[in-house]
């Protein structure tokens, strides 16, 4: 449609916020907006809406994504309170990298991450784990990464294994696995970088 806007948010929730949040979402659109903390958009006018929910599984999280069209600009919503909400406004360049399927441009998934990473290495350094929210957007994100193609493609399976060891060991807190476990990631993305920067 000639005009039309779109955004597509993305985030992590506890399966037992869902519910809740659902519920909100509900009320929030009847006032013709929606909430994510301190953050609200306007919805009057939207031509259409889609909500799914997506069971993650190993960090007792879920996947929910929200898609709004609407034929007006509406206020950009940024990371904020635990919360990450990509948005994709069509006919937008940057001379980034679009991910298949919708999903965040490549060089804002890798910005991300980096934050992440860092957040997590320097816990590992103090004796200290990882926050649960760093955890669930550093293991979304590497979810995401590995669908991006010709960025590193032979080295996706050993990254992933990699992630799920890291993950594993972070749940079973085991400080000694979860280092080693980083100590690879971190090897791993430098030998992808010096073959794809």
């Amino acid at each position: 449609m000639a005009g039309s806007d779109k955004r597509k948010m993305e985030f992590m929730l506890l399966r037992e916020e869902v519910g809740p949040f659902l519920s909100k979402l509900g009320q929030d659109m009847e006032k013709g907006e929606m909430r994510f903390g301190e953050n609200a958009v306007d919805v009057n006018g939207y031509n259409s809406l889609q909500v799914s929910v997506k069971d993650e599984g190993d960090l007792d999280s879920v996947r929910v994504k929200i898609k709004v069209k609407f034929p007006k600009e509406l206020a950009k919503v940024e990371y904020k309170n635990g919360i990450f909400i990509q948005e994709v406004v069509e006919g937008e360049d940057d001379g980034d990298t679009p991910g298949p399927g919708g999903i965040p441009k490549y060089k804002t998934l890798k910005k991300r991450m980096k934050s992440d990473f860092k957040a997590i290495k320097e816990a590992l350094e103090a004796g200290q784990f990882p926050g649960l929210e760093v955890m669930r957007s550093f293991h979304h994100d590497s979810e995401l990464m590995v669908e991006y193609p010709g960025k590193g493609d032979e080295f996706y399976p050993a990254y992933s294994k990699a992630v799920r060891e890291f993950v594993a060991a972070v749940e079973n807190q085991d400080l000694a696995k979860a280092r080693d476990a980083a100590n690879l990631l971190e090897e791993l993305k430098e030998a992808c970088h010096d073959r794809y920067k």
